[in-house]
Formats: structure tokens, sequence, C-alpha cells
């Protein structure tokens, strides 16, 4: 109901499912999309897909949430912070109108969309222009101690071998890995969001 009040053409993307946890994305198509590429030429676009997320331990609450999605690899670009997102609690009336509720508040978050697209798009730019340096991967992955050394040397393996030399390649490698992961978790969630806006927030804080 979300997608088709949102007027945009939209296709069911992944479900995520680990016996406590669930998610479903749906992915908008090209009419909510910007270029990233670095020619400039719309050869390389970013557009946007909506996740809802519920459990039943608890450890996810019920919510929708706006994500990236860079449209040449499928990667999911998760940021709580760059991206609108909307808790619902599981149980606040009868069931229609708590259906209501999730479907009007999910609606306004897809309205705010290209608003929220521009600024995270303005990030990837200017990570796109920052070339990789001893230095500078020294600082970036200062910024996620919790990753631990398999996660590293996996992302680190797929941007040497894969992706340009840029602080954009290697947000590219990490959301690889995390997004195609077959034996996806909920960490790998949780490290993707904290990927993506860590390396959102270095470049609006250092790059800009």
């Amino acid at each position: 109901e979300v997608a088709e009040g949102s007027g945009l053409p939209w296709t069911p993307g992944r479900a995520f499912w680990d016996g406590g946890r669930f998610a479903v994305v749906i992915d908008f198509g090209d009419e909510v999309s910007q270029d990233v590429s670095a020619a400039g030429d719309g050869s390389d676009r970013v557009g946007l897909s909506l996740v809802f997320r519920t459990s039943y331990d608890t450890s996810w609450r019920f919510e929708a949430a706006l994500m990236g999605r860079r449209f040449l690899c499928d990667n999911g670009l998760l940021s709580g912070e760059f991206f609108g997102r909307v808790g619902f609690k599981h149980t606040t009336g009868s069931a229609a109108e708590d259906w209501r509720g999730v479907v009007r508040d999910g609606l306004r978050l897809v309205h705010r969309a290209p608003h929220d697209l521009s600024v995270f798009v303005r990030a990837l730019r200017l990570l796109r222009q920052a070339q990789t340096s001893d230095k500078r991967l020294r600082e970036v992955l200062a910024l996620f101690p919790q990753f631990g050394d398999s996660l590293v040397g996996k992302v680190m393996r797929r941007y040497a071998a894969h992706e340009e030399p840029t602080l954009f390649g290697l947000m590219q490698a990490g959301t690889n890995v995390l997004w195609h992961d077959p034996k996806q978790t909920a960490s790998s969630w949780a490290h993707n969001d904290a990927l993506v806006t860590g390396l959102v927030g270095y470049a609006h804080g250092h790059l800009s």
C-alpha cells in the first residue's frame, strides 16, 4: 500500500529472515535517482529503496526507512542518520487503525525522499573525488572499531580487486560485501548502516 500510494514505479526487492528478524525491501525506479558518475554523464545512478523491518524477539523495532541503491551493482546503502526513518509501535489500537498509521507515515517518508537523496548524493560525489592514500585509509578504518578483522579483510580484498581508488570505491567494496553476502545476518545490516553513515559523515565533515 505504501509503494502503490507513492505513485512511483516499484518492484519487490529482497527479503531477509533469520528466525527472529524480518525485513522486506521495495525498490523504486529511475524516476527518483541522481547521477554520481565521475564524468557526470548519467552512467552511474543512485536511487532509493524503502525497507520495512520488524522482529519477533524485540531486537528490531517495527520501522520503515529509506535507503540508497546503486543501480550498477544493486548495492544497498543503509543509513539511519542521512535517510528518513519512522518507527511504529507493534500494538496501539485496532489492526485497521495501526495499518492506516503505517501507510500514512510511510508515505510521508517517501515524499521527503528527493531531499534525503540530494543530501546523500552530494556526499557520494565528494567521496568519489577523494583519492585514497595511506593516511586517508587509516583515518577511515579507525571510524569502524566494531568491524572485525575478517570483515575488514573481505572489504579490502574487494576494494583492491574491483573498485576505484577513492573513498567511494571503498564504500562500494564494503556495501557489496555486506549486501550480497549469501549468509547475510542482522550484523550485516548494522555494519552496512555504520559504514555508509560513517563515510557520508566523513565526507560532510572533512571533504566539503
